[in-house]
């Protein structure tokens, strides 16, 4: 097994293996500068999970080990820590004969470097936690955010006064090629929204419900003019979003 690590497995094979046995049919692992070191540990510049074209998690400088039976099965088992976004990620992954396994918890990351919000429209500051568990490509992906400054007013044309919110908390659920946005909350001073609605492919399909309470519509009614096309009721507005998503580069 010792002789299997450093002879029978160079760093190109290793590399195929954990990308062809990790991925799925709507997920893939991209792992870049991997380089072994002793019993079974091995580090990488950084491991990619994407859905289709759709990144969810880049982790940087990962330090991992390889579990040896599962090596010599053909069916990597791994154990990571790594960065994300200048916080800390660490998860397991496992290729079993029924399928594969991933577990991943993050803390502290900044929003802005976190793919798949960024992908979804959403920049500015905040620190992201949260843990996905997948199981043969399909699981969840809950997440809080604290310290919101979300940056601009636009989301794919939906003018929205993001600004004033400050924090943030949500459930995706990731089916085949679907990404279901399950609850997805912000709440600021006498301002709370909430979106729903699913990712198909590269199609965005949402719907955001917004509900500022009455003072914040007396004090700040000129920002909140920008939603005022999609009253519902007194204190309760409705804003769709249909659009494509932009492919990574």
């Amino acid at each position: 097994m010792f002789g299997l690590w450093f002879v029978a497995i160079p760093e190109g094979t290793l590399v195929r293996l954990i990308e062809g046995s990790l991925g799925g049919r709507d997920l893939s692992v991209e792992v870049v500068g991997l380089k072994k070191g002793l019993f079974y540990n091995f580090t990488s510049q950084e491991v990619v999970l994407k859905r289709a074209d759709t990144k969810l998690l880049s982790v940087e400088h990962v330090a991992a080990r390889i579990h040896p039976l599962s090596l010599f099965l053909m069916r990597p088992s791994l154990s990571f820590r790594g960065e994300m976004g200048g916080g800390l990620i660490e998860g397991r992954i496992d290729r079993r004969k029924g399928g594969n396994q991933a577990w991943v918890r993050f803390a502290e990351s900044k929003i802005g470097e976190a793919p798949l919000l960024a992908t979804l429209g959403f920049s500015g500051q905040g620190m992201l936690s949260g843990e996905l568990a997948l199981v043969n490509g399909s699981g969840d992906l809950r997440f809080s955010i604290e310290g919101v400054q979300l940056q601009g007013r636009s989301l794919y044309g939906a003018m929205i006064p993001w600004d004033l919110f400050e924090r943030a908390q949500g459930v995706l659920t990731i089916e085949g090629d679907r990404i279901y946005i399950r609850s997805f909350s912000l709440e600021g001073r006498g301002l709370y929204a909430r979106v729903r609605g699913e990712i198909r492919r590269q199609a965005l399909d949402l719907k955001v419900e917004v509900m500022p309470d009455p003072s914040l519509a007396a004090d700040k009614s000129p920002r909140l003019s920008l939603i005022a096309p999609f009253k519902v009721s007194p204190g309760y507005y409705v804003i769709p979003i249909k659009s494509d998503l932009p492919l990574d580069p």
